[in-house]
């Protein structure tokens, strides 16, 4: 447990996906956010949530919501059907499409996390149910726009995966690209993967 008058710092992208965790697991616990009584308030614990944003009405959050909105749709437009090929995507591509994915969602999280965050500290303010509610919404329209990425590098046949997983220009990312194909057997078509998440109920396991 944190002591009272904790201050949590969350400059980082993985600082803010393991906040996100902790905040997930008390939530699942305790039966959600919106079943806690008083007692299980994050009493004495202060988000230091100033690296984020300033403010729940910080004009900043709202301009990255919409920029990830409108990022989500072009990224999709640009890659979509470039990457299940024959013969395998070139991995100058993979790692252009990566480099360009991870700014999304990292930018994504960090809006999402200030609103888990936000709310959980105090959950019985309306108003932050009701930014969570939208922060939560905006991610799911980005998981569904860019959900054929790893959809369709599931798809690439093996021989000409690896090339791409072990070139130089991908190293960054060898373990993302590795341990996706691993799920290739359980993996739903799109239109069905899109339904699931868009009934997932918190943004927080859209990624």
């Amino acid at each position: 447990m944190l002591p009272p008058g904790s201050r949590i710092d969350v400059k980082t992208c993985r600082d803010r996906i393991e906040l996100m965790r902790f905040v997930q697991t008390f939530e699942d616990d305790e039966g959600g956010a919106g079943g806690r009584s008083d007692s299980l308030q994050a009493t004495g614990i202060r988000w230091d949530l100033g690296d984020l944003y300033s403010s729940p009405g910080d004009p900043q959050l709202q301009e990255d919501m919409n920029w990830c909105a409108e990022e989500a749709e072009s990224f999709a437009k640009a890659y979509r059907g470039r990457i299940d090929v024959p013969g395998g995507p070139k991995a100058q591509l993979i790692a252009e499409v990566l480099e360009r994915y991870e700014t999304l969602i990292d930018k994504t999280y960090k809006c999402l996390s200030y609103a888990r965050l936000l709310h959980s500290a105090n959950s019985l303010e309306a108003a932050h149910g009701a930014l969570l509610s939208r922060v939560q919404e905006n991610a799911t329209k980005v998981q569904t726009s860019v959900m054929f990425l790893e959809l369709d590098w599931i798809a690439v046949e093996e021989k000409d995966a690896k090339p791409v997983i072990s070139s130089p220009l991908c190293a960054r990312w060898k373990h993302f690209l590795g341990s996706t194909r691993r799920y290739r057997p359980h993996t739903l078509s799109e239109k069905e993967e899109i339904i699931l998440a868009e009934k997932s109920p918190t943004g927080s396991k859209a990624f």
